[in-house]
């Protein structure tokens, strides 16, 4: 085989589709597998990868409850996609791309010195209190709020639509504080 593969090398070879994926899912068990327990504490290499093992994940590696939830707009929809996958503007996302400490990718919009990542916008940061008392306590009713299970949160399969308007009015909230804190 050459050291190069181009596409018109490509169209010549004959590949087993069968291997190749019993290969890949070998692969991806045993990656998955070794994924640390804790998004908070693991280390940071490797971090995006067990937030989403740990929080947004469907089990069994099922389809994730939002990808059925077709009337909702693509523009809410690429908001909770982005949010699923780490791909937000929360301070634990931003940070890694100038390598500030995570400890210290800090929530600009609340006292608490906590890490901005998605457990804290979503359960713990006195900014969105009221977001998550009134407009959305039916997404905090039955305890969901007081036992900060994200990824039981995020699978609540008949909500995906009201997390994803939470989610955007989070980031609509976020969006004014930082604008005043000159962040």
């Amino acid at each position: 085989m050459p050291a190069f593969i181009g596409v018109d090398d490509l169209t010549s070879m004959v590949f087993d589709v069968d291997d190749l994926v019993s290969k890949f899912q070998l692969a991806l068990y045993r990656d998955w597998d070794s994924v640390e327990d804790d998004p908070r504490t693991c280390a940071s290499i490797g971090a995006k990868l067990c937030t989403y093992k740990h929080w947004f994940a469907a089990d069994n590696f099922g389809p994730a409850p939002h990808l059925s939830c077709i009337s909702m707009s693509p523009g809410l929809h690429k908001k909770l996609m982005r949010f699923r996958l780490s791909c937000s503007d929360l301070h634990v996302n931003t940070g890694r791309f100038v390598a500030t400490p995570r400890e210290q990718r800090l929530c600009y919009c609340c006292v608490q010195e906590a890490v901005e990542d998605e457990l804290h916008v979503i359960f713990e940061c006195a900014a969105y209190e009221q977001l998550r008392q009134h407009k959305y306590q039916h997404l905090f009713a039955n305890g969901m709020g007081a036992n900060r299970n994200l990824k039981a949160f995020m699978s609540l399969d008949s909500a995906q639509h009201s997390i994803a308007r939470f989610i955007a009015d989070v980031f609509k909230l976020r969006s004014q504080c930082l604008s005043g804190s000159n962040v």
